[in-house]
């Protein structure tokens, strides 16, 4: 079930995306998306500390998220958005979703290991 909905969190971003770009012909969305999920990912993917790993694995998820939505920001004002409110609000929805697919991935991981 964890897997799954990791499936779904990381597709959503895109999804959305891809919708919102082939409906309105406006891809900064998906652009959006994908910047925020490369930050996120890259964040996620460092070194983890052996020592102390539940408060590494919050303080990562909170510097991926806040990261993540400073990515999607740029990417979306450099694309040419100009209303703040609608870029934060999407930035934040993709770095959340991005950041909830791989806790989830990572549950399931851990369900994998110690089954």
């Amino acid at each position: 079930m964890t897997r799954l909905l990791s499936i779904l969190f990381g597709l959503a971003p895109l999804a959305f995306g891809a919708i919102r770009g082939l409906r309105a012909n406006d891809f900064r969305v998906l652009w959006m998306a994908i910047a925020s999920g490369i930050v996120v990912a890259a964040v996620v993917m460092l070194r983890r500390s052996a020592a102390n790993r539940s408060s590494m694995a919050l303080g990562r998820a909170l510097l991926a998220l806040i990261l993540g939505i400073a990515a999607a920001s740029a990417t979306g004002y450099a694309l040419g958005a100009r209303s703040w409110p609608g870029i934060i609000g999407i930035a934040v929805v993709h770095s959340f979703c991005w950041v909830l697919s791989f806790i989830f991935g990572a549950v399931a991981r851990q369900a994998v290991r110690t089954a």
